[in-house]
């Protein structure tokens, strides 16, 4: 029998998640049902909503979803349809047990397979638009500052793409073996090594063609500008800002944005035109063997065990890479 209520939980003060009790949402046409049934943690909601500022109704966290309609009316979607959903203007965030889909923020799952692998998917799939943003990789020496589930995930994909060079960068140890598991060439550790003559040494003093911020930090960034051959490309998917105020200042030293002259590519999937096609395409890549964007999943916990996995995320210990929560 189909509840009435189901638990929802929002972000109520800095790093605590309040749990509420809501009615199931009803849908209008054109619109389905979603009984949810993971939730991956992200990089983003650390930056953002878990460190959201006291609200009593809650902040909402979270928006790598996965789930199965349960009821529908869409001409596009069927009952018992797997589906990536992303949360849309109606919802009330996604760490809740059931939401409102509508199409253009879903994309279909095959019916086989680990729902917690499809549901990396959604992230794989944000890098997977900034890739198709930068043009030519096949011969290209690409620099990645930052090795969490993004990070990583930019490697696969370059490494599947024709990048001749792949240096990934990271201060924890266990990320950079997670680089060379899906296709660096070579990883650095700022902390142990001098970057600046790592990338120098690696390429032969050429410097990289493109390189990705993904760590979301104003010393990253900086240190793209400064590591990005001249004319070459750098691509900012990473965020820097203070969760409680997303109009933060980043100092930037002009000098290297001068002698460099780099093309500059903010990249943000959610935010394009069409949010959820790049998400399909990674799904399609994944089901034909391309890459499994699950092989990141380092952890797994009960959806009711919400708290621990943001804590444990966002404390980046235990060999965290990516956390999937699963229905309890």
């Amino acid at each position: 029998m189909m509840p009435k209520t189901m638990s929802v939980m929002r972000t109520v003060a800095p790093h605590k998640l309040g749990v509420f009790e809501e009615k199931i949402p009803e849908i209008k046409n054109n619109q389905c049902l979603i009984r949810l049934e993971r939730w991956s943690v992200c990089g983003s909601d650390i930056k953002s909503g878990w460190d959201h500022k006291k609200n009593t109704r809650g902040y909402p966290i979270c928006h790598e979803l996965a789930g199965t309609i349960i009821e529908t009316k869409s001409e596009k979607f069927k009952i018992g349809q797997r589906v990536i959903a992303l949360p849309s203007p109606v919802d009330i965030g996604g760490l809740c047990e059931f939401m409102v889909g509508i199409p253009e923020y879903m994309a279909k799952i095959p019916n086989e397979g680990d729902l917690s692998s499809w549901v990396t998917c959604q992230p794989a799939g944000t890098v997977l638009y900034s890739c198709q943003q930068i043009g030519t990789i096949i011969g290209k020496k690409v620099l990645i500052l930052g090795q969490g589930g993004i990070g990583l995930s930019f490697a696969a994909i370059f490494a599947r793409s024709g990048a001749s060079q792949i240096i990934c960068s990271d201060p924890i140890e266990e990320r950079l073996r997670f680089s060379k598991n899906v296709g660096a060439t070579h990883v650095i550790n700022p902390i142990k090594t001098s970057i600046d003559d790592s990338v120098a040494e690696i390429t032969n003093g050429a410097m990289a063609d493109i390189v990705i911020e993904a760590a979301g930090y104003e010393q990253t960034l900086n240190d793209a500008f400064r590591l990005v051959k001249q004319y070459g490309k750098v691509i900012i998917f990473g965020m820097v800002r203070d969760g409680n105020n997303p109009s933060t200042l980043t100092s930037i030293a002009t000098h290297y944005l001068l002698q460099n002259c780099p093309t500059i590519i903010p990249t943000v999937g959610g935010r394009s035109a069409d949010p959820i096609s790049h998400i399909q395409a990674m799904i399609d890549l994944k089901e034909r063997g391309w890459w499994d964007p699950g092989e990141l999943i380092t952890h797994q916990l009960p959806f009711s065990k919400a708290q621990q996995a943001y804590e444990m995320y966002a404390s980046r210990k235990d060999g965290v890479v990516k956390i999937v929560l699963h229905d309890d």
